[in-house]
């Protein structure tokens, strides 16, 4: 685990080229015991070395969640040195040379590693967070624009029956919609689950208090309204009773901005989703 635990610790990252480079940090910050999610992008056009994560304020200890380094040039590579600053010294942890459309990236408990991701095409990993602790909320996680994107989502369970969903950009008006067609847990009969002029996409059509995955394509072009397909299911608990089946998917009434920060929390907003909920993001340009 890579943390900053004083308020002279930082993370810097230095490159040799021109050639853009896009930075994602994603960090859970604990504060005597409380864990508030977070995260910093940094866009790097020049030769030097730069401050990709701020040291954590007095009495916060920095928990590294996520790392994104990509070269998003086209034709130009750079080499990358990813660096840890104790009070002005630094001290190297890895260094790579990155082509066009390549990536270096960090993941808690996986460790380093690089993608080739053509800079248009491809499916390109653009960031995740995840819960440390039990929260209404993940928090806004950033992401780099791209026409399509995909997310697999992660529910661990909930504190009482509620249903994980999704907001854009930080728009919090009524501006989403979901529809889910559902058959509970051992049924037959379909129901229509929908929710109009809502604050919030949801991700599925029933409430819950037990594990839940999906999988959610986003259509993500400027001009026009965001569509989310979503493939999910729901746990039992019991190996005896089959799940529920459900189909369905939401809209974000934006016809202006592409997604550029995506938020997971409870459709009620006072139950919680406890440690390790979260999601992963992954686009590309058509």
């Amino acid at each position: 685990m890579l943390t900053l635990a004083s308020t002279t610790d930082t993370l810097e990252l230095a490159t040799t080229t021109t050639a853009a480079v896009d930075v994602l940090v994603t960090y859970a910050d604990n504060v005597s015991g409380t864990v508030t999610p977070g995260n910093q992008t940094t866009a790097i056009t020049t030769a030097t070395t730069t401050t990709i994560c701020a040291a954590p304020g007095a009495s916060t200890q920095r928990a590294i969640v996520s790392v994104s380094i990509r070269n998003k040039s086209v034709g130009s590579a750079n080499t990358v040195t990813f660096k840890i600053d104790k009070a002005g010294v630094e001290f190297e942890v890895i260094s790579a040379s990155l082509g066009a459309g390549q990536s270096l990236t960090y993941e808690d408990g996986q460790g380093w590693s690089t993608t080739s991701v053509p800079a248009t095409g491809g499916m390109e990993f653009l960031g995740s967070t995840v819960l440390t602790g039990n929260a209404v909320t993940t928090g806004a996680l950033t992401i780099a624009a791209r026409d399509v994107l995909m997310l697999m989502v992660r529910v661990t369970g909930y504190s009482g029956a509620d249903i994980a969903s999704l907001r854009f950009n930080g728009d919090s008006a009524a501006n989403y919609w979901s529809r889910y067609v559902n058959s509970v847990a051992g049924g037959v009969v379909f129901t229509n689950n929908q929710n109009v002029s809502q604050t919030l996409a949801r991700l599925f059509g029933l409430t819950t208090t037990l594990q839940r995955s999906a999988l959610v394509h986003i259509t993500n072009n400027t001009g026009t309204s965001k569509v989310g397909a979503v493939t999910s299911q729901t746990s039992t608990g019991a190996a005896a009773t089959a799940g529920n089946v459900e189909f369905g998917g939401f809209e974000w009434v934006n016809t202006a901005a592409q997604i550029t920060s995506i938020e997971m929390r409870t459709a009620g907003g006072a139950i919680t989703m406890p440690a390790g909920t979260g999601f992963a993001v992954w686009g590309r340009n058509l």
